[in-house]
């Protein structure tokens, strides 16, 4: 029985290793422009964070302002502010060349699932 566990497990490491020198040899994003990119990113995210928290904020403190419609943009904006706070992790996963937080398979899924659901 242990035989079989410890060979599946070199079975997988291999094709992890396989896979991981697989994409390692095809660069999907140039190394140069990742400076740029993340910097887009970043102003990015706090942008969407900041102004979407400020609706909300607004939406929670001023009672004149709760009508059907804004209700509605404020939904809106807690679905582009969750949606907002994917956004890093989908970068790391892009600049990376294999899932960089291990045999976490539910995260991986998460990271690629959670920006569809919210939108």
């Amino acid at each position: 029985m242990n035989v079989n566990i410890s060979n599946s497990e070199q079975s997988l490491e291999r094709r992890y290793r396989f896979i991981l020198k697989l994409f390692k040899e095809q660069d999907v994003i140039p190394e140069q422009t990742y400076p740029f990119i993340i910097t887009l990113y970043v102003i990015l995210v706090v942008i969407a964070v900041l102004s979407n928290s400020l609706v909300i904020l607004i939406a929670i403190k001023v009672r004149e302002v709760r009508t059907p419609r804004n209700i509605f943009v404020v939904l809106l904006a807690l679905t582009d502010l969750c949606s907002a706070l994917c956004i890093p992790m989908t970068l790391v996963d892009a600049f990376s060349p294999a899932w960089p937080f291990g045999f976490s398979l539910v995260y991986c899924k998460l990271v690629k699932t959670l920006p569809c659901i919210w939108v």
